[in-house]
C-alpha cells in the first residue's frame, strides 16, 4: 500500500495493488513479464504478477502524475498526483539507493506561478492562450529536454470487486487510454462522465506498428453499463476513500513517499 509519512492524521493512499503496462523486455523478463499486459509486483515472491483480461473495473478517480527512468544515474523518476494541473505544482523527483532527490518544483507550465484560484479569470485567460501559443514550455518538457527518460503518466484509481487499484498509464497505454476517451467519452463535460457510469473493460490487446515501424502492443478498453445500485456503491467508496486521499494530498504532497511496488516493479 502506498504510505503517507511524518505528519498527524495521515491519509495513506487507498490502493491495495499498484499496476501498470509492462512488455516483456530482457530487463523485465528476468522479472516475470513474459507476454505484453498489465501487471503488479508481488513483493513477497519479488516478481511481476500479470492482470487476467478481460479486466472489469469501476473508475473512481483520475490524475497526472511523471514518471520514467533516468539512465544515467539508474534511478526512477516519479511526482505527487496532481488533478488539476493549473491548480497543483510538481515535485518531481528521483529515487535510488540513496532515498530521494527533487529535481524540480513548479506548475506543469513553466510561466505559472500561482494556483489557478489566485489569479484573476482575466489572468488566467492570457496564460491558457499564451500555452497554446507557445506549446512545448511545460515543466514535463523541461525535465524531458534536461533528462532523458521523463514522462507523462495519468493515474487511474480503480475498483475491482472489493479492493482499490492503481493503474499507471504511459507511453502508448497511455495514448490508447486517451484515444479511446476521445472517441467514447469526448463529451464527457456536456453530457457527463461516463466512465461514472459504466464498467471500465481491458477487454483486449492491440498491436501496431510505431513511426519507424517496429510493432508495439498497447491495451483495447470498451465500456459496459452499471445499474443504479452499482453507480450508488461506487460513489460512496469515492466520498470514502479517494476524496480524503486526495484532499490529504493536496495539501501535503510533500509528504507522498515512493511506493514500495513501484521501486521493487521498475516503475
Amino acid at each position: 500500500m502506498g504510505r503517507i509519512t511524518n505528519g498527524t492524521n495521515i491519509v495513506a493512499n487507498p490502493a491495495t495493488r499498484f499496476i501498470q503496462w509492462l512488455n516483456p523486455t530482457e530487463k523485465n523478463s528476468e522479472k516475470g513479464v513474459t507476454t505484453s499486459g498489465f501487471y503488479y509486483w508481488d513483493k513477497e515472491k519479488e516478481t511481476n504478477v500479470g492482470v487476467d483480461f478481460p479486466f472489469v473495473a469501476q473508475y473512481l478517480q483520475d490524475a497526472v502524475g511523471i514518471t520514467g527512468y533516468l539512465e544515467k544515474r539508474k534511478k526512477n523518476i516519479y511526482s505527487n498526483e496532481v488533478l488539476d494541473v493549473y491548480e497543483t505544482p510538481f515535485d518531481i523527483k528521483v529515487w535510488g539507493e540513496d532515498g530521494e532527490e527533487v529535481l524540480k518544483t513548479g506548475f506543469y507550465y513553466s510561466q505559472q506561478e500561482v494556483p489557478k484560484s489566485e489569479m484573476s479569470e482575466k489572468d488566467f485567460k492570457e496564460l491558457k492562450l499564451n500555452v497554446n501559443k507557445e506549446g512545448k514550455n511545460g515543466t514535463l518538457e523541461m525535465i524531458k529536454d534536461a533528462i532523458k527518460g521523463a514522462k507523462k503518466c495519468k493515474i487511474l484509481y480503480l475498483k475491482v470487486e472489493d479492493e482499490i487499484w492503481r493503474m499507471k498509464l504511459s507511453g502508448s497505454n497511455l495514448t490508447a487510454w486517451d484515444e479511446f476517451q476521445k472517441v467514447k467519452n469526448g463529451n464527457k463535460y456536456k453530457t457527463g462522465d461516463l466512465n461514472t457510469t459504466n464498467f471500465i473493460i481491458w477487454s483486449d490487446i492491440g498491436e501496431k506498428p510505431d513511426q519507424n515501424g517496429k510493432l508495439f502492443k498497447y491495451p483495447i478498453f470498451s465500456y459496459k453499463p452499471m445499474n443504479e445500485e452499482q453507480i450508488a456503491e461506487n460513489n460512496r467508496v469515492y466520498s470514502e476513500q479517494i476524496e480524503p486521499y486526495f484532499n490529504f494530498m493536496l495539501n501535503k504532497p510533500e509528504l507522498a513517499v515512493k511506493d514500495e511496488a513501484e521501486i521493487n516493479g521498475d516503475y
